[in-house]
């Protein structure tokens, strides 16, 4: 059973996302760099329906940022996605930045059939310069479902869930 939409969340999910782009970025900020500001949008589709998420990265110190997403999915189960973290770049090195960073993630599904739940997880993967303040990023992600029960059915197929997972991580940056 699914839980109720969480307005709680959302509005502090909101909140962090107004905080983190309404905080001033530093005219002459680098890429990666202190006081550098990365929204983001992201886009994904297939069979089932179509998603649209909302981002925000902030550089706290070079290379260390802390970000903040929505994702909504408009297909079937239709479900909201908030995921904080903090994602750490190595600038040091030229040209390509690898990168790690570790997230929480709250899952709202909108149906009764199919549950929501907390997950949290890490990921790594690099940041290649394509231009002045622009990257193309390549990485790995993985997540784990909290309070998980292996023999469960998660998303109502019938088979038992899998509590955790890998996922591909592409990505277009604009940095100002």
């Amino acid at each position: 059973m699914s839980r109720p939409f969480d307005h709680a969340s959302a509005r502090a999910l909101t909140a962090a996302l107004a905080a983190l782009v309404t905080l001033p970025a530093v005219a002459s900020a680098k890429p990666f760099r202190q006081g550098s500001l990365r929204p983001s949008v992201s886009l994904n589709g297939n069979s089932s329906g179509v998603g649209a998420g909302l981002g925000a990265a902030y550089c706290l110190v070079d290379g260390l940022e802390v970000e903040a997403s929505v994702f909504h999915w408009f297909g079937s189960p239709s479900y909201t996605q908030l995921t904080p973290g903090v994602r750490y770049v190595f600038i040091q090195v030229p040209t390509a930045h690898p990168y790690i960073g570790a997230f929480y993630r709250r899952q709202i599904v909108h149906d009764d059939a199919y549950t929501g739940g907390d997950f949290v997880g890490g990921r790594a993967g690099a940041f290649i310069a394509v231009g002045k303040r622009t990257y193309l990023g390549a990485g790995l992600g993985y997540e784990r479902r909290l309070s998980c029960d292996e023999d469960a059915d998660l998303d109502g197929d019938g088979e038992s869930g899998d509590c955790d997972g890998f996922f591909p991580e592409l990505s277009f940056t604009l940095s100002f």
